[in-house]
């Protein structure tokens, strides 16, 4: 009876020992069970993307992004919460909008979920951005030469988007194109995602008020510009040839034999001649240009102005000496301008041109002899724009 006593005493203690460490447990405490975490869909555009969740309990969440699949040095992006009008954390929906990634690159995200002291992750999602719009090519031909070579340059393009074709409304205007040395291309700067087809025009060298349609051009510059159609997301790379506006005109000075003429050469004019019916000046020499870069028309803007003056210092010999300048196409007939030559001691040779057409992208070379007679002109050299598969300019006039 009294071993009875001792056992039931031994198991009364045992129970009372138990009673007292569940009485002390923290029920507070975190759960055992693990939340089901999910990275959903990613949408993508060429250099902005948005994440979405889901986890099927409620906890701190967030993102991690990285260019790596092992999600190495991977950046942590905090979670927004859309409640879905629902107050079931399984119903909510978590999301992260992130821009300024880099356009046609393959980026890993996973969906996260922790209670502070422990962290679950979801499934890693693959996504690469669209590739962005951009110069894949700018060539050009370069005076005197027959093949197209890659345009660079330290001053920048200007660029024009147009809705659908070259006849459509401006979406992005003007835009400031620098050529990036480091990379070795031309820069278009950061744009929107754009739904249809785009067409482009680039030109050179960038002015900072320009209108596709009313593009001025001046003497002396040798602008270029070209186009391309059939832009969409499909085909975000833009090849354009760029065309010569201007006409090059080069004149080579040379002195004939042993003839004695004094003095140096200090101003040759291409000048308008006076209508010697009406005294006013003829309309020859333009003084600048208005080129349409979507239709690829150039209209002459003439004014009664002497005509181009360009500064030298050419002492007449035997060896040719040029003096050359761009200028803005033309057409006209004989003995409506004139070529002089200007010397320091106000002697002053002159030639009158026959009929002469300048055309866009052609080079004119006029052999200026000195003789004891006078200035006598040789044979016009002409050399043709050998590379103008991209369209001719045509003259308004």
């Amino acid at each position: 009876m009294r071993m009875n006593m001792k056992a039931i005493r031994y198991t009364l203690g045992i129970l009372l020992a138990c009673l007292t460490l569940v009485g002390c447990q923290d029920v507070e405490g975190p759960l055992n069970t693990v939340p089901a975490v999910v990275t959903g869909e990613v949408e993508v555009t060429s250099n902005y993307i948005i994440l979405t969740g889901s986890v099927s309990s409620k906890a701190e969440c967030y993102f991690l992004i990285s260019k790596s699949g092992d999600m190495a040095d991977a950046e942590r992006l905090f979670a927004e919460i859309d409640f879905n009008d629902s107050d079931s954390p399984a119903d909510w929906e978590y999301y992260c909008g992130l821009g300024d990634l880099e356009p046609g690159t393959t980026y890993y995200v996973v969906f996260c979920a922790t209670d502070g002291r422990s962290e679950v992750r979801g499934n890693v999602v693959s996504f690469t951005t669209l590739d962005a719009l951009h110069l894949a090519s700018i060539t050009y031909t370069p005076w005197g030469e027959e093949s197209a070579v890659d345009f660079i340059s330290e001053t920048a393009l200007g660029g024009f988007l147009l809705y659908g074709n070259l006849q459509g409304d401006i979406w992005q205007n003007n835009l400031l194109i620098p050529y990036d040395f480091d990379n070795a291309e031309w820069s278009l700067p950061e744009l929107e995602p754009f739904e249809g087809d785009m067409a482009m025009i680039a030109y050179w060298p960038y002015q900072q008020s320009a209108n596709p349609r009313e593009f001025a051009v001046y003497n002396g510059i040798d602008y270029l510009y070209g186009t391309c159609e059939g832009l969409n997301t499909t085909n975000l790379a833009a090849n354009i040839h760029l065309n010569h506006v201007m006409a090059k005109v080069k004149f080579d000075i040379a002195l004939e034999g042993e003839n004695g003429i004094g003095g140096t050469i200090n101003t040759v004019v291409i000048g308008n001649r006076n209508n010697p019916e009406t005294y006013d000046r003829y309309e020859a020499i333009p003084w600048e240009g208005m080129l349409n870069m979507a239709t690829g028309t150039l209209t002459p803007i003439y004014n009664d102005h002497d005509g181009i003056w360009l500064d030298c210092s050419i002492t007449p010999s035997t060896d040719v000496q040029s003096v050359e300048t761009f200028i803005v196409p033309t057409k006209f007939g004989a003995d409506m301008a004139h070529v002089q030559l200007w010397f320091d001691n106000d002697y002053i040779l002159s030639w009158t041109f026959t009929e002469t057409s300048w055309e866009p992208g052609v080079e004119y070379t006029y052999p200026l002899t000195i003789t004891e007679n006078g200035l006598v002109v040789g044979d016009v050299i002409v050399e043709e724009w050998q590379d103008n598969d991209e369209g001719t300019i045509i003259i308004n006039k």
